[in-house]
């Protein structure tokens, strides 16, 4: 087949966003369009919109994330139809354990929903360890929404959904701008860019991809899972280094996260089957990375280790020794579990007090217009709204970049595909270095550590 030729250069410009992104964080400079689309055959037929079944197809995979996201969905007043994808790789078990299949089952059976299940062999079709040696990311990480989204899409055309939703937080739109290039977190595949450029691509089907959560942090989507939705939070699915017996492995940074984002909250963390003594064993070591602050690059370490200061901080040890003694019954383990605990609060003491940030609000204007007022009352309803100017630029390169990736729709004589690559800017339109930030681009002074 053949592509429009403003859709096969939006294409080539979401790889040209990619390479940007991974050369940044190699610190390379390889970033000379290589890539193209080899075509033959009948141009690709327009897809024309079917009757509105009123459906929304949302990617479900039992994280807390699609949790949440299909619990606003339906307290919105809209009927999402879960659709999961399973897909096993090499490394991991994830998508093969009994706990998942349960999670798929119980969501439907407690909330009535329908769901459906596509199977693909796609994620065992490649070495994931590919792209790590340069890049430090595996290829799952960086193609796994990818293929949700096109079986979420193709389930929506099926059922005459008008909607493909899968959520995203706000660490994952992290961006900087890095020579020329505005550059994103390295899960960029579903960040707010590139959802609202590929559903500028499918408008003229009749449908919209997008999600509800892009204004909230991680740990905000997990309070609005324990609080507001706390008849699915033990569901929560999270973990992809589990073996098959498992529920979590009880020792990786996300079952750590998700650990103290829950006792913060006053939940115990086996609520969703988070071993506490194994995980505070596993990471007594740990160090908070709050000096990542003021990378030149999307860095959403330190936002996820500020966070762990701040449960650090206000979780006492005697709270602590209540949710150790829930999963140790021995004084041996119990002592070991404390110990592990104190030498990382130790290391958060260090630090000033943390303050908990607001949301994000900046970021609804990602969420779909009909959608915006209720999702904005939901969270005011438990967050507060973060300054604006603290993440007013972040928003602006976003969108730059999001118009930047679909403008060959509406231009396709911006088709670059047999011309040099270095006649007109691969970027969108901001050619300052790295080093001239806007006032804001590192405005973070209320999470800075002394010195």
């Amino acid at each position: 087949m053949r592509l429009d030729p403003g859709e096969r250069e939006l294409w080539l410009r979401l790889c040209d966003a990619e390479v940007a992104t991974l050369e940044a964080y190699a610190g390379g400079t390889d970033t000379a369009r290589a890539i193209d689309l080899v075509e033959a055959g009948a141009p690709l037929e327009p897809v024309e919109p079917g009757p509105d079944s009123g459906l929304i197809a949302a990617c479900f995979s039992g994280g807390r994330d699609s949790l949440t996201e299909a619990a606003m969905l339906q307290e919105l007043g809209q009927r999402p139809l879960l659709v999961t994808t399973t897909s096993p790789r090499d490394g991991s078990v994830e998508h093969e354990t009994p706990r998942r299949r349960y999670v798929l089952d119980e969501i439907q059976r407690r909330r009535g929903l329908e769901l459906i299940e596509v199977h693909s062999t796609l994620r065992g079709c490649w070495d994931t360890g590919f792209a790590a040696a340069r890049y430090g990311a595996g290829v799952n990480e960086l193609t796994d929404t990818f293929l949700y989204f096109a079986v979420a899409l193709a389930v929506a055309l099926a059922r005459d959904a008008r909607a493909v939703n899968l959520a995203s937080h706000t660490e994952v739109q992290e961006n900087r701008r890095w020579v020329g290039a505005i550059v994103e977190h390295k899960h960029r595949m579903y960040s707010g860019a590139t959802q609202r450029a590929l559903s500028a691509l499918f408008a003229p089907a009749g449908l919209r991809y997008g999600g509800l959560t892009y204004p909230l942090y991680q740990f905000q989507v997990q309070r609005l899972l324990e609080r507001r939705y706390a008849d699915l939070r033990d569901l929560q699915y999270s973990c992809w280094e589990l073996s098959a017996d498992q529920s979590d492995c009880s020792r990786c940074d996300e079952c750590r996260t998700i650990a103290f984002n829950l006792m913060a909250e006053g939940v115990a963390p086996r609520e969703v089957g988070i071993d506490l003594v194994s995980v505070l064993k596993a990471q007594s070591r740990w160090r908070p990375r709050l000096d990542e602050i003021d990378s030149p690059l999307p860095n959403a370490h330190w936002l996820f280790d500020s966070r762990l200061v701040h449960c650090l901080q206000t979780l006492t040890p005697e709270r602590m020794t209540d949710f150790i003694q829930l999963d140790a019954p021995l004084p041996e383990a119990q002592a070991g579990a404390l110990r592990s605990y104190e030498q990382m609060r130790a290391a958060a003491l260090v630090h000033d007090v943390v303050p908990e940030p607001g949301y994000r609000a900046g970021y609804l204007e990602f969420v779909d217009e009909s959608l915006r007022a209720g999702v904005a009352a939901i969270f005011d309803e438990h967050f507060a709204r973060e300054p604006a100017a603290r993440h007013a630029d972040l928003v602006r390169r976003s969108i730059a970049l999001s118009n930047w990736l679909s403008a060959p729709l509406q231009r396709p004589e911006l088709d670059r595909r047999r011309r040099p690559a270095d006649v007109e800017p691969r970027y969108p339109p901001d050619r300052r270095s790295h080093r001239a930030t806007d006032a804001g681009d590192h405005d973070h002074a209320h999470l800075r550590p002394p010195g």
